[in-house]
């Protein structure tokens, strides 16, 4: 089925915590509308009249703000072609990040991901070994209770939660899909599986990998085995 896009607007996604977010004034005239998800009401934010605020829990960090969004204006992300979603701290991550996200050619088909040097630059490490995860990270074993495919070598990583990601990318996949990830990032303000979801924003928005809750029916039979060679229907 081809997709036809509603409109050429745009949003905005930030999620905060501690940060200053002054930098919204250079980059509100490329979106329609910019939503700041905070997670601490400290007073320091700096708030345009171009964004409006809505208060989470701090819980799951990011990943937790963008599901949140996803989950809750579901039936509305059409409304927009593309979802730019940002930690309030993007310089940290990727220097030139004003100049990606206002450039027009930027926004296409494909999810383009922000990173230090460069866009689109992945990693493909198995089980990153950092200082948050001294023993690593189950992204294969996450990746496989999550998608379809057949087995796969390596799992393209973006290390940062920065993107501009096609409204039809993420309406490829159901509701339940992104509650389910949701469900695992309530339980802290740092669970593990927060990072295990930054790292796999890859495939969540490729539009093209098939995940269980939303093509089960598809792949029904390779789920369920097959039992004395018949594929069990």
């Amino acid at each position: 089925m081809s997709f036809h896009y509603i409109s050429n607007k745009r949003q905005l996604v930030i999620s905060r915590c501690y940060e200053k977010i002054d930098w919204i004034e250079k980059v509100s005239f490329s979106f329609d509308n910019i939503l700041v998800y905070d997670k601490n009401d400290d007073g320091n934010a700096f708030y345009s009249e171009h964004c409006k605020v809505a208060t989470l829990p701090n819980l799951g960090r990011e990943c937790h703000s963008f599901l949140t969004h996803i989950v809750s204006n579901y039936e509305n992300i059409t409304k927009y072609s593309h979802m730019v979603f940002l930690q309030a701290n993007p310089l940290e991550h990727s220097p030139d990040f004003i100049e990606i996200i206002t450039n027009n050619r930027n926004y296409s088909y494909k999810t383009l991901f922000l990173s230090m040097n460069n866009i689109n630059k992945l990693s493909y490490n198995y089980e990153p070994i950092e200082k948050v995860h001294p023993i690593g990270l189950p992204l294969f074993s996450f990746y496989y209770h999550l998608f379809c495919d057949e087995i796969v070598d390596k799992i393209g990583q973006s290390r940062n939660s920065l993107m501009i990601v096609p409204s039809k990318n993420i309406v490829f996949r159901s509701k339940n899909f992104y509650q389910y990830l949701l469900d695992y990032l309530e339980k802290s303000n740092n669970p593990l599986e927060g990072y295990i979801i930054e790292r796999l924003w890859v495939p969540i928005f490729d539009g093209k990998t098939k995940d269980w809750f939303t093509h089960y029916e598809v792949f029904r039979s390779k789920f369920l085995g097959i039992w004395n060679n018949n594929i069990i229907t």
